[in-house]
């Protein structure tokens, strides 16, 4: 879990650059796109796509997501194809994983003051 959560830490933090140089966002939009990728992401793995399919049908395909999010969909894909199969195979992983990563790229973007 550390390891996940170091990891969500790193994409979070390369996903907010390509995001800001755009128009504003909120915090909750930006994470909620971010999240609705990985959970698809997951999905389709689950399913048997290659990294190559996934990424090519979230950024050209039926499920293309929005221009602003293109340049996010390789690094998220590629994370997701880092993580340990029998967690992608487990009941609920697309929503499970996502909301993981949603819940831990809010903490970012809103830290709490110490």
């Amino acid at each position: 879990m550390l390891r996940t959560s170091v990891v969500i830490f790193g994409l979070a933090c390369c996903i907010a650059a390509p995001l800001s140089a755009q128009q504003p966002l909120t915090a909750e939009e930006a994470c909620q796109q971010t999240s609705n990728i990985v959970a698809t992401a997951v999905s389709m793995r689950a399913k048997g796509s290659s990294a190559k399919r996934v990424t090519r049908v979230l950024t050209k395909g039926r499920l293309k997501v929005g221009e602003r999010y293109t340049q996010t969909v390789a690094p998220l894909v590629n994370w997701v194809f880092t993580i340990d199969e029998a967690i992608i195979g487990a009941a609920g992983a697309p929503q499970n994983i996502g909301g993981q990563f949603h819940t831990q790229c809010l903490s970012l973007a809103r830290p709490e003051t110490q």
